[in-house]
């Protein structure tokens, strides 16, 4: 075989053993490819797995939450129990799609599970402790009103504030909102600080109401001053008997003395222990000892006599002294009606007793039928209450009624005062 020969089949083996080379080179390459495309397909399925598997456990997290929420359970253990509830559920989720041979982590994943569970648990936690303050405010508000309102309105204890202040301190709503709030595994400081804002509601709704009631201050003096008049120390009725009557200037004195102290207690708020001289000044310089004067006397107000309540602040306020004295006045004048009628009572008593002392029993010089001299005291009163009464019914539905009612009684006691001379 010539040299030009071998040269040839040489270059020839030479060539075929690259185009081989190179074949194999790109079958080897697109296997790799296969293979990572696999790989990637399966990693993607893998991880969409992960995905659904960990919204699955958020939407059990949540229904279960829910669920037992609405059964009664405590918060706190309502989302102990449904966190381990799902983040197990997730667990063996991930255990049966895991691939060995890959040994890919789904740490990442479940992180992300933990922190969605933990934000949707404290989103919860924010909705239920706003519904918890907002039910204990109700309750606070129920336990606090009326025995506040009353408690203002008829002065009738020896010192209305530290009642007031004492009821603050024993609210049995607040704690059982503490109690309340425990269960949600607070930190101690969230849980004084949230009760402490309970206290402050309360504390702000005495403050709200003592407001209220102070722009009415005038009727629950006169409303005061008719229950101390008509009643005896055991809130019953008044028996005008002759010894009774002869007492009447005692009696309407500390009528009035009742008056002045509601006057006093709404004239600030004093919900700290600070001492004040609000219903001494009050009192030394609207009343005089009535043992001095023949009936109930009354000092001459002098508005330049007090300025201001030197130790009560501007915004515990609720009326200056000089509005006191102008509401005393307006007292003042509203009850000579009961001084004219104490005297005709005085006066027909004692004609009374004259006429019988002198002819024995039998008709009275001003007639057999003739209504008493209270009795104009009694109707006033009457047309009094009505009044309060319709000021009461104020956006009721039945304060037509009772307008009619106060009308027709009105009616009925000019008939009888008009009457009554002629009898």
């Amino acid at each position: 075989m010539s040299n030009t020969t071998v040269l040839f089949v040489e270059k020839m083996s030479t060539s075929v053993h690259s185009i081989i080379c190179i074949f194999l080179i790109y079958v080897n390459l697109q296997l790799i490819h296969a293979i990572l495309w696999t790989v990637q397909f399966v990693r993607l399925a893998y991880t969409n797995m992960l995905a659904q598997l960990c919204s699955e456990a958020l939407e059990s997290f949540k229904t279960g939450l829910e669920q037992s929420l609405n059964g009664g359970i405590g918060f706190s253990s309502c989302a102990r129990i449904c966190t381990q509830s799902c983040m197990l559920e997730f667990d063996q989720g991930c255990e049966e799609a895991a691939i060995r041979q890959a040994n890919w982590d789904a740490s990442n994943v479940r992180d992300k599970l933990r922190g969605d569970v933990d934000e949707h648990a404290s989103a919860v936690c924010s909705v239920q402790l706003v519904k918890l303050r907002a039910t204990y405010e109700k309750q606070v508000t129920i336990e606090l009103k009326e025995p506040v309102k009353c408690l203002l309105r008829e002065a009738s204890q020896e010192d209305v504030w530290a009642s007031i202040r004492n009821h603050l301190e024993t609210l049995a709503a607040v704690s059982k909102f503490s109690n309340a709030v425990n269960e949600f595994d607070l930190d101690q400081a969230a849980v004084d600080t949230m009760v402490q804002e309970m206290r402050d509601y309360a504390r702000s709704l005495v403050e709200v109401l003592a407001r209220e009631e102070s722009r009415d201050v005038l009727i629950f003096m006169k409303d005061r001053f008719l229950h101390v008049l008509y009643h005896d120390t055991d809130s019953r009725p008044n028996v005008w008997t002759d010894q009774r009557e002869d007492m009447i200037g005692t009696i309407t004195w500390d009528a009035c003395s009742a008056a002045l102290k509601v006057l006093s207690v709404m004239a600030a708020i004093r919900l700290t222990e600070r001492p004040d001289t609000i219903s001494h000044s009050l009192f030394s310089s609207l009343m005089v000892d009535p043992s001095s004067q023949d009936s109930t006397t009354i000092a001459q107000t002098n508005a330049f006599a007090l300025t201001k309540w030197e130790e009560v602040s501007l915004e515990n306020t609720l009326i200056t002294p000089v509005q006191c004295v102008l509401f005393w006045k307006g007292f003042l004048q509203w009850t000579r009606q009961f001084d004219h009628a104490a005297s005709i009572c005085d006066t027909q008593n004692r004609a009374t007793h004259a006429h019988l002392s002198e002819n024995g029993p039998g008709p009275s010089p001003s007639g057999p039928w003739r209504l008493p001299g209270w009795s104009k005291l009694a109707f006033q009163v009457l047309k009094d209450l009505a009044a309060v009464a319709l000021i009461a019914a104020e956006g009721s539905p039945h304060r037509r009624i009772v307008k009619i009612i106060c009308k027709v009684l009105d009616v009925l006691i000019k008939v009888a005062m008009a009457i009554s001379p002629l009898l």
